[in-house]
């Protein structure tokens, strides 16, 4: 028996835990197993990750060159390219308090979910349509003019 299947099927055996309580006090319990679940030899789990604490009033100038840098450091190269191609410094210095809110929303995504829903694979969430810059956004990942995309300068 390979390792990949004995690992399977020693995770289809281990007990399910939910998050009962997101405070300070985290409390874990246990949750039955059904017999479906048994059977299975998949584990699917979620953990609700927090989301950073933003300093508030922060100054828009300030807020701008954060944003820069995130769109860059996101996790995967394909989100990177297509968020740091798009909204660099000159974008950027264009948009709004609320455009800039939106955008700082958007990076609180999953990295593959961005790029799903750029690209079309998936349908984004409706209040994800209804960002200033999406229908831009999905356009320019259309990369219609077939150039290679590279990380702009900083």
């Amino acid at each position: 028996m390979s390792f990949m299947r004995r690992a399977t099927i020693a995770m289809s055996h281990c007990r399910h835990f939910s998050n009962v309580k997101h405070s300070a006090g985290e409390a874990w319990v246990m949750k039955p197993i059904s017999e479906a679940e048994k059977a299975s030899p998949r584990v699917e789990f979620s953990v609700k990750i927090p989301k950073p604490i933003r300093p508030k009033d922060e100054p828009l100038d300030v807020k701008r060159a954060r944003l820069v840098w995130s769109v860059r450091k996101r996790g995967i190269l394909e989100t990177d390219l297509l968020l740091s191609t798009f909204l660099d410094k000159q974008r950027l210095a264009g948009f709004n308090a609320v455009a800039l809110q939106q955008v700082d929303d958007l990076l609180e995504e999953n990295d593959w979910d961005i790029y799903y829903w750029t690209t079309g694979a998936k349908a984004p969430p409706p209040e994800i349509k209804e960002y200033e810059f999406w229908a831009d956004l999905v356009e320019h990942s259309k990369n219609k003019r077939k150039t290679i995309l590279r990380m702009p300068d900083l």
